[in-house]
């Protein structure tokens, strides 16, 4: 959030209202989701929403360097974290699936 945060107000104007304002707010539901995940039971609910709004993020994110709204740099930094959150999306999952089949075996 903050690194989306800090690129925003670099953006030029046209995109800074646009797109830049979509990118944050896709980058706050993921933390929304993350929340709402440790919170409940059903944890693949949110869980899987996640993931969609990740996948929009880095097409924001691809958008905005074809744009040239953002700096090579910036695009290498910011999809690098993306990738990351969806590897740990991706762990969150699949250990979610082995307690649940743990549970249904006992």
């Amino acid at each position: 959030m903050l690194l989306c945060a800090r690129a925003v107000p670099n953006m030029p104007k046209n995109f800074r209202y646009s797109l830049g304002e979509n990118l944050q707010k896709k980058v706050m539901e993921i933390l929304l989701f993350v929340y709402k995940a440790n919170k409940t039971q059903n944890k693949m609910e949110f869980l899987q929403k996640m993931a969609e709004e990740i996948v929009e993020v880095k097409v924001y994110i691809r958008l905005l360097t074809d744009l040239r709204a953002i700096s090579e740099g910036k695009y290498a930094e910011m999809i690098d974290l993306a990738q990351s959150i969806s590897k740990q999306i991706a762990a969150w999952e699949k250990y979610v699936k082995q307690q649940g089949s743990k549970m249904v075996e006992k």
